[in-house]
């Protein structure tokens, strides 16, 4: 989730973009180490065909939250540093209002 304020557009709001409710966007990140399968696949194939998936943030802990939402991935890079191993990262747009929902 974001919001962007920029020194060079301080206006008479001194800095700060004017907002309203409902205007709002959200962004996620994950990064993993690659293994050639239908993890990665999937995810090759729902970013090269726009589809939307369901995505959930946790981490497993009962009583914990976890973020629940849905989203299009935006980015997704793959790396191979030398003599490192490979990973690759991928980013999402939320397109619904995201949940938190304890865990069970």
């Amino acid at each position: 989730m974001r919001e962007t304020a920029h020194k060079d557009t301080a206006g008479a709001e001194g800095g700060f973009r004017n907002v309203k409710p409902g205007q709002k966007s959200g962004t996620m990140q994950s990064s993993a180490l690659y293994a050639e399968g239908d993890s990665y696949d999937t995810l090759f194939d729902a970013w090269a065909n726009g589809t939307e998936l369901d995505l959930l943030f946790s981490d497993d802990v009962a009583g914990n939250k976890k973020l629940v939402t849905k989203g299009y991935i935006t980015q997704l890079d793959k790396t191979a540093d030398d003599n490192e191993n490979v990973t690759y990262s991928v980013s999402w747009d939320m397109s619904q209002l995201p949940t938190r929902v304890v865990n069970a």
